[in-house]
């Protein structure tokens, strides 16, 4: 049970923090000590590859800041025997409080951990978990319980507490009680061997994001779609330490809604997380879940929360700051609803938000469970670590005394051509509609009958086929209202046109099953969604662009304006910086793959997808259209170039740019053609906006590691269009 008894300097008044560079930065977990508070996260501002990193705030002024170059992120932290205990993917490490130097490190997959009794248990992915003492590694385990089928998966440890009785992992995996994910909290003994483990479910998807353990109850708090059809809603429940359901509460908006933590104290629960493009904050009756208290804090993500002496200091970003995502510490004091806190002429408002309530009847049920040893494999492992000191740019409110603003401010790539400060609240713009010609015109004369055997898209439907590209074809299929889009590999248009289903290569279903699991997870307004797919026979499921795409609109007429072309400009540069933020690169961007989904532009068609781990990329697999190529698509001397830095994604930069330049001027620059100085010159010149032509010519640059980001591309976009458009 945690006791909230450090006093913070600044606990009497509300205040916020900004903290990162020009790219993504993310809190994940803040721990107030005395009279600092520590946190920690990851960015990409520091090199613009995705690293953990740990940091200090210590009366009013950034004391250090350590970014681990071999860890994509930090997810918590802890105190533990009087170092600073930090977890995250790729480690577990110890560092000073005082200075930030790293004591003890090792590498494993850690989602969450807690220190009980002079021990730190770990757990993370695969149901890995471990126990850590000042002596070293104590004992080193995996969790498994038994499916239904008979077999034994792993879990996803997302939630780790100490309970009276025991540990306590919670988590999720796949398929124990319905056909997608399930949730799962074990409790395990002092040998760490299961007590009693519980599944609980719904009929669609259910993911536990965090547990938190008070006296002889557990939390739980996490998302669910057996609500919802197609969105998420937030669920907290309360289990018995014998595992017996107390109650469960489904919190549900006309947004997605998540919950990211979870904590308590002698009356309540608070519980927070985002709804939409909001922060979230509810405050909970800890007998019953009914809602007490319940807030929003525009335009931010919260990850974390802890309790002070007067209110709540959050943790988690916003898209007001620096970059696309901007790390933020927020203290709230005690009477902040309603209210607002600026942060150098950037405002947070604060104001209430009552979600709808609903009483939750998942299907629970004890499952049979086991802690085996690892054979020939350890969860903690020797590996080498480079820690590194960067002092990002950090500015907090007028109403608290830090005062150290900017040290090191992360370098742009391209000057800026105002002296203003890009607004970066555009979310409006992802979803603003384009001027079209008309929608898309289907001729359903030739239609075929597909009966499908997918739970949620089960039934026959009425299908014609829409065209075929490279990698496959797509089909529009119709059932009453519903419509949505059929694609299945060349070769097996049986499946859909003749219910008939050939034998399929094997090596084929692993890579579609694979590239698709990670493509149904992408989860950005301007990205065309997967909605479902088979893992038996090739079939993907996506929804309906119903204008098209934009090679049809350019062919039925279609001549967008300026405003336009920096509007969409704007829709997939973002798409594109949420794609390689989560080390995805597209490599095929051009008016073929761009969709419009009620006027709104989309990118679509991953069949060319690669995974942004250099080490392990297979660039042979990086397939191009001619003309829209990049310079290391066409040269092999490049390519090398490009993996050994690691900037594949400039890859996107490149098509995003002669994706604008082929609207503007009708033209575009294939990559085989870069060294050609002149004939870049007389095409680029042809755009008329100066501030538009040097962005199309930096995202143009022959070297990738010379093209700005995504992100930086849709910030001069934005500097445009709210230039010309205010």
């Amino acid at each position: 049970m945690l006791i909230f008894s450090c006093y913070l300097f600044y606990v009497y008044m509300s205040w916020g923090c900004l903290i990162g560079g020009s790219s993504d930065d993310w809190i994940h977990d803040i721990l107030p000590i005395d009279n600092r508070v520590y946190f920690c996260g990851d960015t990409q501002s520091f090199d613009r590859v995705k690293r953990g990193f740990v940091g200090c705030l210590h009366e009013g002024r950034l004391e250090w800041f350590k970014v681990v170059r071999e860890a994509s992120s930090a997810y918590r932290l802890c105190l533990f025997n009087g170092k600073l205990a930090v977890c995250g993917k790729d480690f577990l490490g110890f560092f000073d409080l005082d200075t930030g130097r790293i004591q003890w490190v090792k590498k494993g997959k850690f989602n969450d951990m807690c220190s009980y009794s002079g021990k730190l248990i770990l757990a993370g992915s695969g149901g890995e978990f471990a126990i850590v003492s000042d002596s070293g590694v104590v004992a080193e385990k995996r969790i498994k319980v038994l499916r239904r089928r008979g077999e034994w998966p792993w879990l996803d440890i997302r939630g780790v507490c100490c309970a009276d009785s025991g540990y306590v992992l919670a988590g999720e995996s796949c398929r124990l009680l319905s056909s997608e994910r399930d949730c799962v909290i074990c409790l395990l003994d002092s040998s760490l061997e299961p007590k009693w483990s519980v599944g609980f479910s719904g009929s669609l998807r259910d993911c536990l994001h965090s547990a938190y353990c008070d006296l002889s109850r557990i939390y739980v708090c996490g998302e669910t779609f057996s609500i919802s059809f197609s969105r998420r809603d937030i669920f907290v429940g309360s289990f018995s330490e014998k595992g017996e359901l107390e109650w469960i509460r489904v919190y549900s908006s006309s947004e997605d809604d998540i919950a990211r933590s979870i904590v308590a104290d002698n009356k309540y629960l608070y519980v927070v997380g985002s709804t939409g493009s909001d922060g979230s904050i509810l405050v909970l009756d800890k007998y019953s879940g009914d809602i007490i208290e319940g807030y929003l804090v525009k335009d931010t993500c919260l990850n974390s929360i802890y309790l002070t002496s007067s209110g709540f200091l959050l943790g988690g970003c916003t898209w007001r700051g620096f970059g696309g995502w901007t790390s933020l510490l927020v203290h709230l004091s005690e009477g902040y609803s309603s209210s607002e806190i600026r942060i150098s002429g950037q405002r947070l408002t604060i104001g209430e938000w009552i979600p709808k309530i609903y009483e939750w009847r998942p299907t629970i049920v004890r499952l049979e469970s086991k802690a085996v040893k690892l054979i020939n494999k350890k969860v903690l492992e020797e590996s080498e670590f480079s820690v590194f000191n960067w002092t990002p740019q950090i500015i907090c409110s007028d109403r608290y005394s830090l005062t150290k603003h900017v040290a090191k401010p992360a370098t742009l790539l391209i000057e800026p051509f105002t002296a203003k400060t890009t607004p970066l609240n555009y979310l409006n713009l992802l979803s603003s509609q384009l001027d079209l010609v008309e929608e898309l015109s289907v001729d359903w004369s030739n239609d075929f009958s597909f009966e499908c055997g997918l739970s949620r898209f089960s039934g026959v439907w009425r299908c014609v086929r829409l065209g075929c590209g490279g990698w496959g074809c797509a089909y529009l299929a119709k059932q009453n209202k519903r419509k949505v889009v059929f694609k299945v590999p060349r070769g097996y248009e049986s499946i859909i046109e003749e219910g008939e289903y050939p034998t399929v290569n094997l090596k084929l279903m692993k890579r579609i099953v694979s590239e698709a699991e990670v493509i149904k997870k992408l989860d950005h307004s301007n990205i065309l969604k997967l909605l479902d797919y088979s893992s038996e026979y090739p079939l993907l499921v996506y929804e309906y662009a119903d204008y098209g795409s934009l090679e049809y609109q350019l062919r039925e007429g279609w001549v967008p304006l300026f405003r336009e072309v920096i509007l969409l400009g704007i829709q997939i540069g973002d798409a594109l910086r949420y794609i390689h933020s989560r080390g995805l690169v597209h490599c095929d961007i051009k008016p073929s793959n761009i969709f419009f989904v009620n006027r709104v532009a989309k990118i679509g068609d991953f069949s060319a997808l690669v995974k942004l781990l250099s080490r392990t990329s297979n660039y042979s697999k990086f397939t191009y259209t001619p003309g829209f190529a990049a310079p290391e698509q066409r040269y092999s001397d490049l390519r090398r170039k490009v993996i050994e830095l690691g900037y594949e994604n400039r890859i996107d930069v490149y098509q995003l740019g002669n994706l604008l330049l082929y609207l503007l001027t009708g033209e575009s620059i294939d990559g085989e053609d870069i060294s050609d100085e002149k004939l870049v010159k007389d095409v680029v010149n042809q755009v008329e906006d100066s501030n538009l032509r040097k962005i199309i010519s930096s995202a143009l640059r022959k070297y990738a590691w010379e093209r700005p980001g995504a992100d930086e591309i849709v910030r001069y976009l934005v500097s445009i269009y709210r230039k010309h458009f205010k």
